[in-house]
């Protein structure tokens, strides 16, 4: 072998070890995303996407029937707003018993959380309501049918944490 051979091998393998550092660190290479409007959302482990459209997404657990819904609010920060005008919607519902609301900080980010139980069904649904701005815009995410609070938090974060803007679409 001659030198030019050597350094064939040496970009080939600095080639692959940075193939691998952008798939290790990367949140969408090997998992699935949805985009709400101009974000993407990546759907976190054992989640896959049943709807998807311009401003809404629904994604569901099938193996335990927790399901996530997104909804783009719009450009304004009207989280805050939108936050206190469920919460007196749902204390008026004789139907929905409101266990928890909280804000919560994910990567600093606010948070408003709502966690309520419907009784309007014949098995009771655990319901958690939150509002978020991020990328310019304010999201609604309701997740639904979780029995277990530390795996809805963990969900919750690791959604918030993911929300990137959709560079592929001009931005507002």
């Amino acid at each position: 072998m001659d030198k030019r051979w050597i350094g064939i091998l040496i970009i080939l393998i600095a080639g692959c070890a940075c193939m691998y550092y952008i798939v290790d660190t990367s949140t969408t290479v090997g998992t699935s995303i949805t985009v709400v409007n101009k974000t993407v959302v990546t759907v976190p482990n054992d989640f896959s996407i049943e709807d998807s459209r311009s401003n809404t997404a629904k994604i569901i657990n099938e193996e335990t029937h927790e399901k996530i819904y997104f909804k783009d609010l719009g450009k304004k920060d009207i989280a805050l707003d939108s936050f206190n005008k469920k919460l007196n919607e749902l204390s008026g519902d004789s139907n929905i018993q409101i266990m928890n609301n909280s804000t919560v900080k994910v990567n600093n980010i606010s948070v408003y959380k709502i966690d309520c139980v419907n009784y309007t069904t014949e098995n009771a649904t655990n319901i958690s309501i939150c509002y978020a701005y991020t990328c310019y815009h304010t999201f609604s995410i309701q997740l639904k049918d979780y029995n277990d609070n530390v795996k809805l938090d963990k969900d919750l974060d690791y959604i918030i944490s993911n929300m990137k803007p959709d560079f592929k679409q001009s931005q507002d």
